[in-house]
């Protein structure tokens, strides 16, 4: 059984797609296999991959039929052989001491979850920002020691998962939806009993502009409602949503006014989404002014709350269009 079963959802990424298999393949460490899900490409992706797949004994690559990218990796996880689970997106790629540091962290600590940073590169190859993983370094930390975890990005991507976390839950990534990672990821981190974390940038995620959080698909925002009903009730099921009340109320503030609505807004201020956005907290989450971590956020963020809260659209469109 290889150490590590690194699982890439393939489509149409042929002019990235050897990048991100030469950082996979040119690893320090050995220990794994790669696990290639080609989701219906109609471009040369397919071809790359049965390359490296002839050319590597680690390598397998498994077609299907377009299903998107949550399905895409779930066949991953069914197929995986490894104790771990690393997910790349096919368009990013990793340093190459990646999993070698990571194999070395989880043998040391028999970690079921490593979380590690991420650098956010544009197309011109300029690393501009670098997202952390976890806002806070705690040994051997679990979601009841630390609760603001389930605020922390949900990206797959920068996370080695113990493979039980998947198969021994059931949870999956749901498939053709957007925020498809906000509805897995906060479930995960319900089951795991040992989480550490690496303060390093190993992944590079490549900014394009044609990504789901770049699309101009207005009426996809109003996904973030089934995504964070998902994870409520999946918190409910489990008996964890008193427990957890005030962080869940902040999910949602955080990705359906800060994130959703500003997005909508920028496209549309007059959108009807905005006024069903601002509906559902309401009747959610009834006291939502008075959360304890609206403290956490900074000037122009409390300003882009308050007038959400307000419905005072065309004030903060004039607002967004000045920065």
């Amino acid at each position: 059984m290889p150490k590590i079963s690194v699982i890439i959802p393939i489509y149409n990424v042929e002019n990235y797609l050897v990048k991100c298999l030469n950082s996979i393949m040119t690893q320090s460490c050995r220990d794994f296999e790669v696990v290639i899900v080609d989701d219906g490409s109609t471009d040369k992706s397919p071809v790359i991959a049965k390359e490296y797949e002839q050319k590597y004994q680690n390598v397998y690559v498994i077609t299907q039929e377009n299903s998107g990218q949550g399905a895409a990796r779930n066949t991953g996880i069914e197929a995986a052989k490894g104790e771990y689970f690393l997910f790349i997106d096919s368009d990013d790629y990793i340093d190459n001491n990646t999993i070698e540091i990571l194999c070395e962290k989880a043998m040391n600590t028999n970690a079921d979850l490593i979380i590690f940073d991420m650098a956010i590169e544009e197309m011109d190859g300029h690393i501009s920002s670098v997202s952390c993983g976890c806002a806070k370094d705690h040994i051997g930390m679990t979601l009841e020691k630390y609760p603001e975890l389930i605020l922390d990005p949900p990206c797959p991507c920068n996370k080695l998962f113990h493979r039980n976390l998947f198969i021994n839950t059931g949870i999956r990534f749901p498939d053709r939806v957007w925020y498809e990672d906000l509805r897995a990821i906060p479930k995960i981190y319900t089951a795991a009993q040992h989480i550490e974390y690496i303060h390093q940038p190993f992944y590079h995620y490549l900014q394009r502009s044609g990504s789901t959080m770049h699309n101009s698909n207005i009426e996809r925002n109003g996904e973030i409602i089934d995504a964070i009903d998902d994870v409520l009730s999946y918190y409910k099921e489990k008996n964890l949503f008193e427990r957890y009340y005030f962080i869940l109320e902040y999910l949602a503030i955080v990705h359906i006014f800060l994130l959703a609505s500003v997005r909508v807004i920028k496209l549309d201020r007059k959108h009807p989404l905005l006024k069903q956005f601002r509906l559902y907290i309401e009747t959610q989450f009834p006291h939502y002014k008075k959360n304890p971590l609206l403290s956490r956020m900074n000037q122009k963020e409390k300003i882009v709350f308050r007038c959400l809260s307000a419905g005072r659209y065309f004030i903060l469109s004039k607002l967004l269009k000045k920065k």
